[in-house]
């Protein structure tokens, strides 16, 4: 149908402006209400989900800081651990000087043509020295330079060591004095 329009220019622009605020009330309106729709029908979802993450935050935190705690207690363990390992080396190694001590100690004594196979040295100061000795002569110089020594308490030498004159096994036993023992 075919409508003319019979008003002045300005009426009809006050009518078109009318029409266009109508149309924005009506869009603006009805943007409203689906935002208001909206949020009332996202709000029950969105609601929970924030404050599970924020628990689940919270969780999270406490789960760092007990592993961190673990983590110190593991670490204060393995270093105690660690602690009693170098002692128990350091041990070792003060056992050991004093036992290469004992050791040179014999090798100081040696005569030319003996030869130490076995040196066995107890806490308890028992020490049991066996070998080849080139003659007869060499094992009395060994065993009397061991008994000059002074670190000994006794020395036995069994007669088995001297019955032949040259390529003689022998064995030496004797007990240190308690300044030259592994342990005092």
């Amino acid at each position: 149908m075919l409508t003319i329009n019979l008003l002045p220019l300005s009426e009809r622009s006050r009518v078109r402006a009318e029409e266009l605020s109508r149309m924005l009330r009506f869009f603006g309106s009805a943007l409203m209400l689906f935002f208001i729709v909206a949020a009332v029908f996202l709000s029950p979802s969105f609601l929970p989900m924030i404050f599970e993450q924020r628990e689940l935050e919270r969780s999270l935190a406490l789960l760092e800081e007990r592993a961190e705690n673990t983590k110190s207690r593991e670490i204060i363990t393995n270093a105690g651990t660690v602690s009693k390992t170098l002692s128990e080396v350091g041990l070792a190694f003060e056992r050991r000087a004093r036992a290469s001590s004992i050791f040179s100690m014999f090798s100081d004594e040696l005569p030319g043509g003996i030869e130490v196979l076995n040196l066995t040295v107890k806490e308890n100061g028992d020490v049991a020295v066996s070998g080849r000795a080139a003659t007869r002569r060499e094992i009395l110089q060994f065993e009397d330079a061991l008994r000059k020594s002074g670190r000994f308490e006794s020395l036995i030498t069994p007669l088995s060591n001297i019955i032949r004159n040259t390529d003689l096994p022998f064995i030496i036993q004797g007990k240190l004095k308690p300044e030259f023992r592994l342990t005092n």
